[in-house]
């Protein structure tokens, strides 16, 4: 019961949240400057014209009554019309979101499949050379852009070496699989399209891995240093004095409670992804969420601007969610914890 009381108050929580986040989002993009009516029609349409977008808009009515229309939309997936791509907000989020969706769980993987045990090596064998080089590659990862990497990745494996395609989703002549989730990926596997998956993933390697480094760099540090403090832990050294082997001592009691830090920046990484996405997707040309909500900010498309930040907070609230749950079962003082206050 104390799991659904902890399960409980985190979501009631992030509907709080969220709602704070929908009125911030919804009063800045009206307050930002321009017309954005004016913009999207351009500067020599009539006025009629003009108007009659406001109207449809309800963007001649009090701000307050514009919200409550935005809410009731939003509520329902109605996130309205888009100025910048001539479309409902919400046929562009069906479009863009899995794109970019699929490269984020993409990324995710790489940086905990490696990031993971380069923190447990670096922190098992520390001062070490093999810790040396994980720092030294740490540095350089957290400390450079993700689209220098992309740049860098696109010139050498794509231009010159001609490992990876240039840019693009998938390859022109690759049947795509039917759309049931909109990622090529899992909808190539759920049709047993194989070809369409293998040469997607192969696409995704240079902008995902791109997208990694910085977040490897993190996750290794950060598990390196968890790994290091419960090393001087009291019960590490009381295992040590009954002559349990380190290598049974690192897989059944260092690592378990070592891996709760990095699996708190594992969950949000792959919000940040979707977010920060957007200068990698357009040097691979890659036609994703995030470039989309870019453009839709330099066009001041009202609509597309508050759509695009709720669902990117809807994310990060969803993966705060599994990162409280998966802690509480990393960690059941949590939990119970939580049970018992409640």
């Amino acid at each position: 019961m104390s799991m659904f009381v902890f399960l409980g108050k985190r979501i009631a929580l992030s509907i709080f949240a969220l709602f704070g986040l929908s009125l911030l989002i919804f009063l800045i993009a009206r307050v930002l400057p321009g017309d954005p009516v004016r913009m999207a029609v351009g500067p020599r349409a009539p006025e009629w014209v003009a108007e009659n977008i406001r109207e449809q808009m309800h963007l001649d009515k009090p701000v307050l009554v514009q919200y409550y229309y935005w809410v009731r939309g939003a509520l329902r997936g109605d996130f309205g019309y888009s100025l910048y791509s001539r479309r409902a907000v919400s046929t562009d989020l069906k479009n863009f979101l899995p794109a970019t969706g699929e490269l984020a769980i993409f990324t995710s993987l790489i940086i905990a499949g490696i990031g993971i045990p380069l923190g447990v090596l670096a922190g098992r064998y520390s001062n070490s050379w093999i810790d040396n080089l994980v720092r030294i590659f740490c540095y350089i990862s957290a400390s450079t852009p993700s689209f220098v990497f992309a740049t860098l990745f696109l010139l050498l494996f794509s231009y010159v070496l001609h490992w990876f395609p240039i840019v693009g989703r998938i390859s022109l002549g690759v049947p795509r699989p039917p759309v049931v989730t909109g990622m090529i990926t899992l909808d190539g596997l759920i049709s047993g399209n194989f070809t369409a998956f293998w040469n997607t993933l192969w696409h995704m390697v240079l902008p995902a891995v791109s997208l990694a480094l910085p977040g490897m760099a993190q996750v290794a540090r950060i598990t390196r240093s968890s790994i290091q403090d419960n090393l001087g832990k009291d019960y590490i050294a009381f295992e040590r004095g009954f002559g349990i082997p380190d290598r049974l001592i690192m897989s059944k009691f260092l690592l378990k409670p070592s891996l709760i830090p990095p699996v708190s920046i594992l969950g949000l990484e792959m919000a940040v992804t979707i977010g920060i996405a957007f200068l990698v997707e357009l040097i691979f040309n890659w036609p994703g969420f995030s470039r989309y909500g870019i453009n839709a900010m330099l066009q001041k498309d009202l609509n597309a601007m508050s759509a695009v930040v709720m669902v990117i907070g809807v994310i990060f609230v969803i993966a705060n969610i599994f990162v409280d749950v998966a802690i509480a079962f990393l960690d059941p003082k949590i939990r119970l914890g939580a049970g018992r206050r409640a």
